[in-house]
């Protein structure tokens, strides 16, 4: 939770949780966000919605985003998204 980006400056840095000293907060926060989906009337509202429920927390939601980004590089490149 200390190092995972949750927000990004005006000048495109990083604002991690360990830098607000907010740990603690953003924990508190990420598991109530993942109760949600984990309720199985909310998880078939969300189904249904078209989401597709993969990531457990924050952490295994960036792994994911970094092992696919490499399928997706060259449509990144020809899009002109620029690297955060």
């Amino acid at each position: 939770m200390k190092n995972f980006p949750w927000a990004y400056t005006r000048d495109r840095k990083p604002v991690r949780a360990g830098d607000l000293k907010a740990q603690g907060a953003m924990t508190a926060l990420e598991k109530v966000a993942l109760d949600i989906p984990s309720k199985p009337d909310m998880r078939q509202r969300l189904t249904q919605a078209g989401f597709e429920m993969t990531a457990k927390d924050g952490k295994s939601h960036m792994e994911r985003v970094a092992s696919e980004l490499p399928m997706f590089r060259d449509i990144i490149a020809q899009a002109g998204i620029k690297k955060l």
